[in-house]
């Protein structure tokens, strides 16, 4: 593992409120960050390749959501960096208008 890697799972779990990412998808998520095929994340874990894609997809998909853009496996880290991105923007945005307010 890396700090950049658990810089984004950090993220992530904010994203998802710390609970509702499951063990096997955070791992999906390490490895997918790592540049790993879905057979190669099948077999580092030890799982069925279509038991990893079926979870894989159904946790881009819930990333998407939260993101409120379409989210996969090659595309998911320069949206969490958008993501990140604008939230440090909209805190910077109502720290502004806090300390105008003073």
């Amino acid at each position: 593992m890396n700090d950049d890697q658990d810089k984004l799972v950090d993220l992530v779990d904010k994203i998802f409120l710390g609970g509702q990412l499951s063990d096997l998808e955070e791992k999906i998520f390490r490895l997918a960050h790592d540049r790993l095929t879905y057979a190669e994340v099948a077999e580092n874990l030890g799982y069925n390749i279509d038991h990893i894609k079926r979870v894989g997809a159904k946790f881009w998909k819930k990333l998407s959501v939260k993101l409120n853009e379409k989210v996969c496996k090659t595309n998911f880290q320069r949206a969490l960096i958008r993501y990140a991105k604008a939230q440090d923007l909209a805190l910077h945005i109502i720290h502004k208008t806090e300390d105008s307010q003073e």
